[in-house]
């Protein structure tokens, strides 16, 4: 299968899971619906029928349902209800007989529901770019950051701090460090903060004009991913083996509360590898040790613990509250979303190759991808490019009155 993620194709969106399929063959996901058509993109006119991954030689009515091809979504609607024997032979369906007019099933795959999915097309840019300088060998792209129109990636092969235009995919700028692993932007502020565990340090980086370190604050633990919850407090985990924990910072490094590994006699987390914020509700860990996503109150106290099934890395939510989770092991981003103090799926998984950290910002997704691609990944959650408040305001009729010199001196 080739590397480049334009040329992977994919089953319904409304499917439960994916199966990806070459270019030349048809791969079917033995976890495939039963009565769900894939595609080869070779041979896009002939529907394949699959019986819970087995060929079917009965066929499947789908209404309204969407497949995504390599450059456009192709429509599939109406009747089909008999099929060539054999998927080899004459691409034509053959009339109906007086006998089988009832023969026509409806699909098992509820794509005409009213139901809550978020799926993920494709988007002029989708191959997204390569964050590698010239100098580089290897990178490691342990987080990354959305700023307006720019991106900041934390590269801690290479001990930078990097800064991207999103539309040209160009590097404006970088700044070298000692140890740059987590970060945060702050709110109010056009700094954001970097975590930097083999100097215990926290470091703060000015956005404006160029990359600058303004300041630094050491603490007593390495850690490594950070987020900003508030104007006062940052959360950051620490993954030092048998001292691993999660705690509240204020922006000098001291630590307000600290959330231990075990509660109540049991282990809540072992490995908090990356966490985000839910403003107003809970903190989000990616706990990699033990592959589950734990939320906690920033008093301290568990809320709820979620199994997604994979190793989780990156993790990120949107003002919605949908959550966006690797999963490196599975090599896919999970969608969540945040209801009632728990997490559920949304739709089905995003796959993609090697997925480290992940952030989003105005309906995107920018995806760390970890060598040999050393790449972000760009992805687009709806088909909106501007939220309705982010909306760019037509001004018209402006009227200006130039006063003369006397009324100007008047007033």
């Amino acid at each position: 299968m080739e590397n480049n993620l334009s040329s992977t194709h994919f089953l319904p969106v409304c499917c439960s899971y994916l199966a990806v399929i070459s270019p030349f063959s048809c791969v079917i996901n033995p976890l495939t619906p039963r009565g769900t058509r894939c595609f080869c993109s070779s041979q896009v006119s002939q529907p394949y029928i699959t019986n819970g991954g087995v060929p079917s030689d009965d066929a499947a009515c789908i209404e309204r349902t969407y497949y995504i091809a390599r450059d456009s979504a192709v429509e599939l609607c109406k009747h089909i209800d008999i099929l060539p024997r054999n998927p080899r032979e004459k691409k034509t369906v053959s009339k109906q007989r007086p006998d089988r007019q009832g023969r026509a099933m409806n699909c098992s795959v509820p794509a005409c529901a009213a139901i809550d999915i978020l799926p993920f097309t494709t988007f002029p840019s989708y191959d997204g770019f390569s964050a590698k300088l010239a100098d580089e060998q290897t990178c490691l792209f342990t987080h990354v950051i959305s700023v307006g129109n720019k991106l900041l990636v934390v590269d801690n092969e290479n001990k930078r701090l990097k800064r991207f235009r999103i539309r040209s995919r160009a590097c404006v700028d970088h700044l070298l460090l000692d140890d740059p692993c987590g970060g945060s932007l702050l709110p109010l502020s056009s700094h954001v903060v970097i975590t930097e565990p083999e100097v215990n340090t926290l470091s703060f980086i000015s956005l404006e004009g160029t990359l600058t370190l303004s300041s630094r604050r050491k603490t007593e633990k390495k850690y490594q991913p950070i987020c900003c919850v508030d104007e006062e407090r940052l959360v950051a985990g620490c993954c030092e083996l048998g001292d691993s924990s999660v705690d509240v910072l204020n922006y000098m490094g001291v630590v307000l509360i600290t959330v231990s590994t075990c509660q109540n006699n049991s282990v809540t987390f072992r490995t908090p590898a990356s966490l985000t914020y839910i403003p107003g509700e809970c903190i989000l860990v990616s706990d990699s040790g033990l592959c589950r996503v734990v939320g906690i109150g920033l008093s301290g106290q568990l809320k709820f613990v979620f199994d997604p099934k994979c190793t989780p890395s990156g993790v990120c939510v949107d003002r919605d509250r949908n959550v966006y989770l690797c999963g490196y092991d599975k090599k896919s981003i999970q969608c969540l979303k945040y209801e009632n103090n728990r997490l559920h799926q949304t739709c089905s998984d995003f796959i993609i190759k090697c997925p480290l950290s992940v952030t989003t910002a105005r309906n995107y997704l920018y995806v760390t991808e970890e060598m040999p691609n050393d790449r972000i990944t760009i992805l687009q959650t709806t088909n909106e490019d501007w939220d309705i408040e982010e909306k760019p305001v037509n001004i018209s009729n402006i009227h200006v009155t130039v006063l003369k010199d006397e009324e100007a001196a008047e007033s």
